[in-house]
């Protein structure tokens, strides 16, 4: 341990970095998302198949990077029994990843969902921006961007993202103006999550992950460090058809569910957004549900608009089918 108390890190490479995920994709975007990593310099993907997918599993063991393990019923009777809900899960496959990272002299640990995807300026090395950080920051936080749905279906530019107003003391004011029926109820206009995810400090200690930090019980004044300039870009949204055939299983068994949407609005009562989302659906039916869609999910020109009036408007292009034919060039649509 060094004199502050932190343990040295365990990693002789402390720019190696790797991914952790839990997959429930179709085979082509697990492909991109695995593809999409690599292609930014990860040393390990440690991919869980939430459910079996021997196509997408015969592509990625063609990888040593690559460490696939199908989480089928099998798995975990293995280990007692399976978590119930998907968050359990995850934070089972992050407990495993994090020993794999250890066996692998890996110095940091991402946990970024299949529709997560980390954006990284070309100027800009995910391994040195980590290797620089103080030895106590023990996380390293990228914040989201939420997709946008293009307005007209021929459109052929970057992908969209809305970004969330700061500081947080102006994000109401702002996400009124921005999204004029909606957004005085949905904090910052966002359907998904707002505290972005993380890469974790792989260290020999006890390591308690949770979804998007991670807890270290015998280190005392840790750190979490947003690191700039490095946005994740969550997929969040779709299509009005996609979304709302998502949207019942996100409102039963997703993160639409009232015990884990309550951070996602503003009432002082902590309505939650799956309250909100009951209520409109409640009293308007499809209707209120189409007309949020499109006030908060559509880059309508009206919503680029007000966005970039506030710095709110972001565009990417991710070259999701040149890298998944990089890496995985056997596959075909």
């Amino acid at each position: 341990k060094g004199n502050d108390g932190i343990s040295l890190a365990m990693s002789l490479e402390p720019h190696k970095w790797a991914v952790v995920s839990t997959m429930k994709a179709p085979t082509k975007d697990i492909l991109n998302y695995a593809a999409h990593y690599l292609n930014l310099g990860a040393a390990q993907l440690y991919l869980f198949l939430d459910v079996p997918d021997p196509q997408a599993q015969k592509h990625l063991d063609q990888h040593q990077n690559i460490h696939v393990v199908t989480t089928d019923p099998d798995y975990w009777q293995a280990r007692g029994r399976a978590p119930q809900t998907v968050e359990r899960r995850q934070i089972e496959n992050i407990k495993s990843a994090i020993e794999y990272a250890r066996d692998d002299n890996i110095a940091w640990l991402g946990h970024f969902d299949s529709d997560e995807f980390l954006h990284v300026p070309s100027h800009a090395n995910v391994g040195m921006r980590l290797a620089r950080l103080d030895a106590d920051v023990m996380c390293a936080r990228a914040l989201p961007v939420e997709y946008l749905v293009p307005d007209q279906p021929d459109y052929r530019g970057p992908d969209q993202f809305k970004r969330l107003a700061t500081p947080f003391a102006r994000r109401r004011q702002i996400s009124m103006r921005a999204y004029p029926e909606f957004g005085a109820q949905v904090s910052g206009g966002f359907l998904s999550h707002q505290v972005g995810k993380s890469f974790f400090r792989i260290v020999p200690e006890a390591m308690t992950p949770r979804i998007h930090f991670c807890d270290y019980p015998t280190h005392d004044d840790t750190k979490i460090k947003t690191l700039a300039h490095l946005d994740l870009a969550h997929y969040h949204t779709d299509t009005w058809d996609k979304f709302y055939q998502k949207y019942t299983e996100r409102r039963k068994t997703g993160s639409y569910r009232k015990e884990i949407s309550g951070g996602k609005t503003y009432h002082t009562e902590r309505q939650s957004l799956h309250d909100i989302l009951a209520e409109l659906e409640q009293n308007e039916g499809i209707t209120g549900l189409k007309r949020l869609h499109r006030e908060l999910c559509v880059a309508t020109p009206e919503m680029v608009a007000r966005l970039e009036q506030y710095d709110l408007y972001r565009l990417y292009q991710f070259n999701f089918d040149k890298n998944r034919t990089k890496y995985f060039p056997q596959f075909s649509i």
